[in-house]
């Protein structure tokens, strides 16, 4: 049966009506209901465009068609368009080529299930003779990307030397549909690298001095890549309106910025792409708006269209929802909205977490975040609100536990200030837990109407709020005792606070400081040039300085260089570099320096030197941990000097690199056991392997190999390419399908009779990736299969497997 839609304006441009199929309609219809929209007749010389303005939400079957016929014969020349995914409140808009020559009519057809209850509505219907690309929009702009004409956006700009490319599966899932079916636009490193694309949109014109970008984006561990937003009117660019920062786990995360524009000149909206040499991921962008105006608050939301451009994450075990209401709990808003919540009990297990986080906020100065919330029912197990800005420096700063709401339909106040990060770029994260005591009751976690006041302090409220502090990194083990050590130093004395190494940095804006983390300093100013004469306090919580923790105590003092955020020219090649010197060594016989180090960024870099000579690097990020490293002093009958160098490069966040517990040992590197390269353990890192040996009963030896050469560009150690590991490829020189490289082990011999645990980790790629197996005992008995493992719990090929 079909079913004209209700207020018929052909190629309409009228916004402030629109069309739509009545859900009234659809009672008593057969299985579906087709309401059928046909424009007047139009012609096409060589390219048309139609855009048009609809939404779409529902929870039943329905789709949205659009379907071009010729005038003369009826006849179908092709379907523009089928949409089946709801949407918000919002009108999209889409873009529509016509590629065809003649004379035509529109189709515009709502298919619905005798089920449906919901909007499938549309506004206005724009024709334009040429290609999509030309057409210049008034004001507002969507795009979700699943139309092949990409909405008239460009996917490159004269010049570029690589380009966005329409697809699925980078990431897994499309931020539209969250579907592997669904499209995206995305930006490929590893076949880019050095090179540059933009993502445009078509050109603008908006009525306000302001406009606003919303868009959703998914750093998918791309490494060596930036990524920026600018506008542009005319030969006019602006400065990056916002920069990709690396600090998050990977998810769809919301962006809003806003930016100033002449209302006189039309504007474009530009995604900017560099890939270096070494870069590698995927950069992708999905739902992008463009219109006139401010943008909202940032993090504030009433939730009662959707969750806003906050994310769900991927790491914990259940979902928050949007709901109407809770039992007797309605919406805080206006009552007949939306609230946020997780039901706790019934079928949840205990200790299970929802979580919720922001959109990237700046904050520079304190801010106040307030919300309303009810906590209801025994198996309720608390409430928590995070400070994340780095995965270095995520921490509590709300807490409330069990089910303290007295009526499950009353809603109480929440205040919080939020102190800016040193990097002044936050997420706030929402997390609901269910009480770790099982429980067959029902309970709830809801919350509603949260509100980010930049610039504005606040007390906590409810008093009873917890606030826990934030807990140092772990502690590296320190040296076991080995022959006497001749030089050591923690810089924790109160005088010779560097034990006489000394500041030898040409650059004397860019030295070590001295910090003391966690506690306030109570020792004397460091005297003389050898260091900055500022001692400097706090964490990187509050100073972006280095580890929120030393390697010592964990409250104690360490040297640390760092960097802020690069400002102007992203692509300046300027290095800063600090160098720290011993003092003399003479020593005849063969020594063993040691240090831990903590490094922060993908450009800070470390190195050692022995009389200017590198011996040693890493570069990267080491993780939230002190690493140590050993290097062998060759004996000398003249003096030698040992330089610690920081490097650090131009970046978008703060980085840093920092040192703790230099110890110069009176003996060989082999006496000296830091914890971390024992004959029971191995990082790999140097090429005898920790005194493995390769077999020779098996036809292929495993390859030593790093970032550079091997068949991954990181290891697991570093996640830099500069760190190794040892791989088996099918590309390798020599190797040849079905041959078996074995490593012997041998030395676990003659251990006492208890239980062990053998710990590595394993990454596979490609197709027939063949086995790797664990065999123990003297008859080398097969303990473990790692590949079947790793199938059986469902993981594809190039993934890590610990």
């Amino acid at each position: 049966m079909d079913r004209i839609y209700k207020i018929v304006q052909p190629f309409c441009t009228d916004v402030n009506h629109n069309m739509y199929l009545d859900p009234n309609d659809t009672v008593g219809a057969d299985e579906f209901f087709v309401g059928d929209f046909r424009s007047p007749s139009f012609s096409v010389a060589s390219v048309g465009c139609v855009t048009l303005d609809w939404k779409k939400i529902d929870e039943a079957v329905a789709t949205l068609y659009v379907v071009l016929y010729a005038a003369d014969t009826g006849e179908e020349m092709g379907l523009l368009m089928s949409e089946d995914v709801g949407t918000t409140e919002e009108y999209r808009s889409t873009n529509l080529e016509i590629t065809f020559k003649g004379t035509f009519t529109l189709s515009i057809a709502g298919i619905v299930s005798k089920q449906w209850d919901g909007i499938l509505a549309f506004n206005r219907v724009l024709f334009h003779e040429g290609p999509c690309n030309e057409i210049i929009f008034p004001g507002y702009l969507f795009c979700d990307f699943e139309t092949t004409t990409k909405c008239g956006f460009h996917t490159s700009l004269a010049g570029d030397t690589a380009t966005w490319t329409l697809g699925s599966g980078h990431p897994a899932h499309d931020h539209t549909a969250g579907s592997f079916l669904g499209h995206e636009v995305f930006f490929e490193a590893s076949r880019a690298r050095g090179k540059i694309a933009h993502l445009a949109t078509p050109n603008m014109t908006m009525g306000d001095t302001l406009f606003c970008t919303q868009f959703w984006y998914f750093d998918d561990e791309s490494q060596e890549v930036t990524f920026s937003v600018y506008s542009q009117q005319g030969e006019e660019k602006s400065d990056p309106l916002w920069l990709m920062r690396k600090e998050y786990e990977s998810e769809w995360r919301g962006v809003a910025v806003s930016g100033p524009v002449d209302t006189e000149k039309e504007l474009i909206v530009v995604w900017e792409a560099v890939g270096k040499e070494t870069s590698i991921g995927v950069v992708a962008i999905d739902d992008v708006t463009v219109k006139q105006g401010r943008c909202p608050e940032p993090a504030s939301c009433n939730f009662d269209l959707d969750i806003c451009l906050w994310t769900q994450s991927s790491v914990d075990e259940l979902n928050w929802i949007t709901v109407n209401s809770l039992g007797d709990l309605h919406d805080h808003t206006a009552g007949n909205g939306s609230l946020l919540g997780l039901v706790t009990g019934g079928e949840t297990n205990p200790g299970d977490t929802a979580i919720l986080e922001s959109e990237p906020v700046t904050i520079t100065d304190t801010a106040c975040l307030t919300f309303w919330y009810n906590l209801y029912g025994s198996s309720v197990g608390s409430l928590t609100v995070s400070q994340h800005s780095s995965p270095l420096n995520k921490f509590d700063i709300w807490l409330l536990e069990g089910g303290v709401s007295i009526a499950s339909g009353n809603w109480s106040y929440a205040s919080l200030p939020i102190q800016p990060s040193f990097d002044a770029n936050v997420l706030i994260t929402l997390k609901a837990r269910v009480s770790d005591e099982a429980s067959g009751e029902k309970g709830h976690i809801a919350v509603d109407d949260i509100i980010l006041k930049l610039a504005e302090a606040c007390t906590v409220k409810p008093s009873s709020a917890q606030l826990p502090t934030p807990s140092p990194p772990p502690v590296s083990p320190t040296p076991s005792p080995a022959p006497g050590y001749l030089y050591m130093c923690d810089y924790e004395a109160n005088h010779n606070v560097l034990c006489d190494w000394i500041d030898i940095s040409q650059n004397i804006s860019h030295r070590w400081n001295v910090v003391k983390c966690c506690l306030p300093y109570h020792g004397s100013s460091v005297q003389g040039p050898a260091v900055n004469q500022e001692i400097r306090e706090g964490s990187l919580t509050t100073e972006g300085i280095g580890p929120v923790g030393d390697h010592t105590l964990g409250t104690g003092h360490y040297v640390t260089c760092n960097r802020a955020p690069t400002a102007g020219d992203i692509n300046q090649k300027d290095d800063l570099i600090a160098t720290l010197q011993s003092p003399s060594i003479n020593i005849s016989t063969n020594s063993c320096f040691v240090f831990w180090y903590f490094t922060w960024g993908q450009n800070s870099q470390i190195k050692v030197e022995f009389n200017g000579e590198n011996r040693w690097s890493r570069q990267g990020s080491s993780g939230n941990i002190w690493k140590s490293c050993k290097l062998s002093v060759p004996p000398s009958s003249s003096d030698q000097f040992i330089n610690i160098v920081s490097i650090l490069g131009n970046d978008l966040e703060y980085i840093f690199t920092s040192v703790d517990d230099t110890y110069l040992y009176e003996t060989t590197c082999d006496n000296v056991d830091v914890g971390s390269s024992s004959n029971l353990q191995c990082n790999l890192e140097y090429q005898r392997i920790c005194n493995w040996q390769q077999a020779t009963e098996d036809s292929a030896d495993w390859q030593w190999r790093n970032g550079t050469n091997g068949a991954f560009s990181t290891d697991h150690s570093y996640q830099t390419d500069a760190g190794h590991y040892l791989q088996l490829s099918s590309d390798q020189a020599g190797v040849i399908p079905g041959q078996i490289a074995v490593l012997d082990l041998s030395f676990y011999d003659n251990m006492p009779a208890k239980d062990y645990c053998f710990q590595l980790y394993v990454r596979y790629g490609g197709f027939s990736n063949g086995d790797i197996h664990v065999l123990v005992g003297q008859n080398l008995v097969l303990f473990c299969d790692i590949v079947a493992q790793c199938q059986n719990f469902g993981l594809v090929p190039d993934l890590t497997r610990h």
